[in-house]
C-alpha cells in the first residue's frame, strides 16, 4: 500500500514509483508483480462477506489506489484477475462502496475498457478474464447509479455488434446477463429497448432463461408494453417457453404472463388470441399428475386474474 499510495515518478522508459520510505521501486518488476498478486488474494480472503474488513479497506481508500496502479497491472493477468475480484466482493460486502466506484470514473472506465477488449477478441491477453469483468459490472450492477454510468459510456451499444458473431454464444450470454442485471433498475428497463433490433435478438438467443428474467423485469416499466406486446414474436415466445419437464423456466414465464395481465388492460385479450388458454389448461392437467408446488401456485395465480 506504501507503494501504491506514492507519487508517480518516470525515470526515461522505465516505470517507476517513490514510496514513502524514499524507496525507488521498478514497478515492472516481476516479483513486485507477484508480491502484489499475493497481497490482492489475501485481501480478497479477508472482506470475503467480511463487511468489517471491506470498510477498513473502504478507509485506506484502496479503490482510488488501484486506480492509481492501474497502468502497472493492467497487462498482467494474474494481478488483474485479483484486483477485479477484490473489487467485486467489496461491492458484495458494502454496497456503500460501488458508490466510490462509479464516482471514480477512470477506473470504471478501465474496467469497461478491459471488458470489452476480452469479448472483442478471441485471442487478446485479457480474454480469459471475461467472466472476472463481467461478473464485476452485474455485481455493481445493482445501483441504479452504476448502471446509468455503464449505459452512458457507450459501452452497452457494443452488444448487438457483439451478437453476430453466432459461434461465440458464450460471449453473448455475458453481454444478455449484464443486460439483464441492468433491468433491476428503472433506468436499465428504459434504456434496454433503445438497442436496435433487441427484442428480435433476444428472442433468437439460446439463453432462454435468461431473456424471460429480462422480458419479466421489462413489464414491470409499463412505457415499455407497447413496444412488447405488438412484437410479432415475443408472445410465442413467453407461451414456448411453457414446459412440465422446465419448472424453473415455466415459472419466470408464468410470472411475464401474470404481471402482463395485471399491469395491461389489453394484455389479456392479446395472450387469449395467441392461444394462451390451451396452453395453461394442458400445464394444469400435468400438474395434477405432476406436481410442482412452485409452478402450481403462479399458475393458480395467473388463472384467477385470466378467466
Amino acid at each position: 500500500l506504501a507503494v501504491a499510495s506514492s507519487k508517480e515518478n518516470r525515470g526515461g522508459n522505465a516505470r517507476v514509483t517513490k514510496t514513502k520510505a524514499g524507496k525507488v521501486v521498478d514497478m515492472e518488476d516481476k516479483n513486485l508483480l507477484k508480491s502484489l498478486s499475493c497481497v490482492m488474494f489475501c485481501l480478497s480472503c479477508c472482506i470475503d462477506g467480511n463487511i468489517t474488513a471491506a470498510r477498513r479497506l473502504a478507509d485506506l481508500d484502496v479503490i482510488a489506489t488501484l486506480d492509481q496502479m492501474w497502468v502497472h497491472y493492467c497487462n498482467n493477468i494474474v494481478v488483474l484477475n485479483y484486483v477485479v475480484k477484490l473489487l467485486s466482493l467489496m461491492a458484495k460486502a458494502m454496497p456503500a462502496s460501488v458508490k466510490v466506484m462509479i464516482n471514480n470514473k477512470s477506473l470504471l472506465s478501465h474496467i469497461l475498457d478491459a471488458a470489452l477488449k476480452s469479448v472483442r477478441f478471441s485471442k487478446h491477453p485479457i480474454t480469459p478474464l471475461k467472466d472476472v469483468l463481467f461478473d464485476f459490472l452485474c455485481v455493481i450492477s445493482s445501483s441504479g447509479d452504476a448502471v446509468c454510468q455503464i449505459w452512458k459510456s457507450g459501452f452497452m451499444s457494443n452488444f448487438p455488434k457483439l451478437e453476430k458473431q453466432k459461434s461465440e454464444p458464450e460471449k453473448v450470454g455475458l453481454w444478455l446477463k449484464l443486460i439483464t442485471h441492468g433491468t433491476y433498475t428503472a433506468f436499465g428497463q428504459k434504456m434496454v429497448l433503445t438497442i436496435p433490433n433487441i427484442l428480435d435478438i433476444l428472442l433468437e438467443s439460446p439463453h432462454k432463461y435468461n431473456v424471460l428474467i429480462l422480458i419479466r423485469n421489462l413489464v414491470f416499466n409499463v412505457k415499455s408494453h407497447p413496444k412488447l406486446l405488438t412484437h410479432s414474436s415475443l408472445i410465442d415466445f413467453v407461451l414456448s417457453c411453457i414446459s412440465i419437464d422446465k419448472p424453473k423456466q415455466t415459472v419466470l414465464a408464468l410470472q411475464v404472463i401474470l404481471y402482463f395481465i395485471k399491469f395491461s388492460s389489453k394484455a389479456k385479450s392479446i395472450f387469449r388470441n395467441k392461444g394462451a388458454g390451451q396452453v395453461l389448461g394442458k400445464l394444469e392437467l400435468q400438474l395434477k399428475n405432476n406436481p410442482n408446488q412452485d409452478m402450481l401456485a403462479d399458475l393458480e395465480e395467473l388463472l384467477l386474474v385470466y378467466m
